[in-house]
């Protein structure tokens, strides 16, 4: 076995028995997949789980290996969700109650209290005098930590200390050897907790982190944020019909701002529709997005909350359609017209709220028996009064099989997703641990925030090529790698110091943002890292997005720049310029005379008429002279 301090790759460290901490999901899902492949390259057909997980799930195992341990009397350790509820408690009886925004108080006040924690730092009176959002927080988070108390609680931070000190009382368990990786710097809790394994005789390996090549790194030049994203694409399009087998990675400072552009460019390149041979074996996917979108917004979770609306009793005209319109509620053939029929019905007479009741009545008039049959089930079951959250919890998942929900035959992410909405029916029900009981539309209104909350991407088989953020690629490595976007804008990226917290305390132990030196030395250590990602590293900047020119970041200027045309790069055209290119040449007809008029007609619409002939012409022709409309609406409240 290597000797304590050693450096090494992740997966060396796998291979000799160690426990990999990762410092993210993304980044131990890789190495276990990258384990995977390694193993049946040597011809294994069997080998055992190799244990790579991110740092919260590590310490929340050790905690609960802990807990099962007869001897240990230890309080329970609470999710982030139950911690959040807790916050909320916390700010209510604080007086907090009438902030704008008490959700994202909470999660401010959560985030707060990490940064103490993981930094070693306590509040001192003296220091948040004077500081009116250090007053509050200080008084919160008493309230806070009394209810933890109370309960016989603990959240994540404080487990993660207590962990260290109980390894170094010899009353936990011990991995073979411990390495963590990704990591760009450790937190003082991060370092004792290694610390603390170390001198319980566990071997501790370093990460070895490559360093940039010189000549492996070249900068190029586009026009418009636009144009690079498809210049990335196309080069990454030419890799793989070389054969690159990846992992390619293409990374951008602002991906968030920039997912559906992006993801709709590689879609266009690397999945065409136009008879041109994906790069990838069928049904397997090219690319990879590591950002995620809110659970909420997948089309059978959104649909299981407009049911859900149906199973309160009431239901706004809007989610009563979408439930009515959904593929993912059962129905037959027959049935599907009588919906549709509904729906419009509503939208006709202008309903803006339906009762259950009543839409099942509805239901019956239309023909549609098993729909009526269903929604009098969930009139008859519907919540009264106040209930636990695990009861609450039962009879949503109870009103959605009553639905028949999620009907269909389900493609892998929309299982997926289905799973993903279940998981969080069990985080509701825990919630109840530190809730009190609450009326159906409160429960449901938790569950639909949760949900919001919940990125959810989902995962398929590993692709060759990966989209990710910075903080996604941490650890991270590829066979060539694109770094988009860095402009002096948006790398470093902005950042600013907690503002619950005395900025003092916050530069004293440096917690991330709290001073330009501590940000602008994170930026540098995430560059070089990314620098040596790869063994051909592209680095990209636009040079004008709309009228605004753009400065390429200064933490990579001295990247040397490459020549015009130097890189390779796809010519599959994007889907407009294909249809363009195959479509027959089009008929021209001067057709400058609109529909005639009467004697004596005159256009309505006053001023209207005006502004839709200077917007757009064909607007104002069709809707006052052609009198189109759009989809009838309920009239606002």
């Amino acid at each position: 076995m290597p000797a304590p301090g050693d450096a090494m790759t992740p997966l060396e460290a796998l291979d000799a028995g160690a426990t990999v901490v990762t410092v993210n999901n993304r980044l131990a899902r890789v190495l276990t997949d990258a384990h995977a492949a390694a193993m049946l390259e040597r011809g294994r057909t069997a080998w055992e789980t190799p244990r790579v997980l991110p740092l919260e799930a590590f310490v929340a195992g050790e905690w609960q290996a802990a807990l099962e341990d007869t001897g240990a009397a230890l309080p329970v350790l609470l999710s982030p969700v139950q911690c959040r509820a807790l916050w909320r408690q916390a700010l209510e009886a604080a007086g907090g109650g009438e902030l704008l925004a008490p959700g994202a108080a909470a999660a401010g006040a959560a985030a707060a209290r990490e940064l103490l924690l993981r930094h070693g730092a306590s509040l001192d009176a003296g220091e948040c005098a004077g500081h009116a959002d250090a007053e509050a927080f200080a008084g919160w988070h008493e309230g806070y930590r009394a209810r933890l108390e109370a309960g016989g609680w603990i959240d994540p931070p404080a487990a993660a200390t207590r962990l260290a000190e109980r390894v170094r009382d010899g009353a936990a368990r011990r991995p073979q050897a411990l390495m963590l990786a990704g990591f760009d710097r450790l937190t003082p809790q991060q370092e004792g907790l290694l610390a603390a394994y170390a001198q319980a005789g566990v071997p501790v390996w370093r990460e070895r982190v490559p360093s940039p090549q010189p000549g492996a790194a070249v900068r190029v030049t586009c026009a418009t944020p636009d144009e690079e994203i498809e210049a990335a694409a196309r080069w990454v399009r030419a890799l793989l019909d070389a054969g690159d087998t990846g992992p390619v990675g293409v990374v951008l400072p602002d991906l968030e701002a920039r997912l559906d552009a992006a993801e709709a460019c590689f879609e266009d390149l690397l999945h065409p529709t136009l008879g041109v041979a994906a790069p990838c074996p069928p049904g397997a996917r090219a690319f990879n997005v590591s950002l995620g979108r809110p659970l909420a917004r997948e089309p059978v979770v959104a649909d299981a909350l407009a049911a859900l609306d149906l199973a309160q009793g009431r239901a706004d005209a809007d989610a009563a359609g979408r439930a009515l319109l959904s593929p993912y509620l059962e129905q037959s053939a027959e049935e599907r017209v009588a919906r549709r029929g509904l729906e419009a019905e509503l939208r006709e007479q202008g309903v803006r709220a339906v009762r259950t009741r009543a839409l099942a009545r509805r239901a019956a008039r239309r023909g549609a028996a098993g729909l009526a049959r269903r929604l009098e089930a969930l009139a008859t079951d519907m919540p009264r009064g106040r209930a636990a959250l695990p009861r609450h919890a039962e009879r949503f998942a109870a009103a959605l099989a009553t639905l028949g929900w999620p009907a269909g035959s389900l493609d892998s992410g929309e299982y997926q997703a289905v799973e993903a909405l279940r998981d969080q029916l069990e985080a509701l029900a825990a919630l109840g641990a530190v809730t009190a009981p609450c009326r159906g539309e409160a429960a449901l209104s938790q569950l639909r925030q949760m949900l919001a909350d919940t990125l959810h991407r989902p995962r398929g088989a590993p692709a060759p090529v990966q989209l990710l953020g910075v903080l996604e690629a941490a650890g991270m490595t590829f066979s060539k790698l694109w770094l988009a976007g860095m402009t002096d804008g948006a790398w470093p990226p902005p950042e600013s110091p907690c503002p619950l917290l005395p900025a003092a305390l916050q530069r004293r132990h440096g917690m991330p943002g709290a001073s330009p030196a501590e940000s602008l030395a994170r930026a540098r250590r995430i560059t070089t890292r990314l620098l040596a990602a790869a063994p051909q590293v592209v680095v990209s900047h636009a040079l004008r997005d709309g009228d605004t020119p753009l400065r390429v970041s200064p933490l990579v200027a001295q990247v040397p720049g490459a020549a015009a045309g130097a890189l390779e790069a796809s010519g599959q055209p994007l889907p407009d310029t294909a249809v363009m290119a195959v479509a027959p040449v089009p008929e021209r007809v001067a057709d400058w005379r609109g529909r005639a008029v009467g004697a004596g007609w005159r256009a309505r619409g006053g001023s209207r008429v005006l502004t839709d002939q200077a917007a757009c012409p064909f607007r104002a022709f069709a809707r006052h002279r052609l009198k189109a409309t759009g989809v009838e609406r309920a009239p606002a409240p």
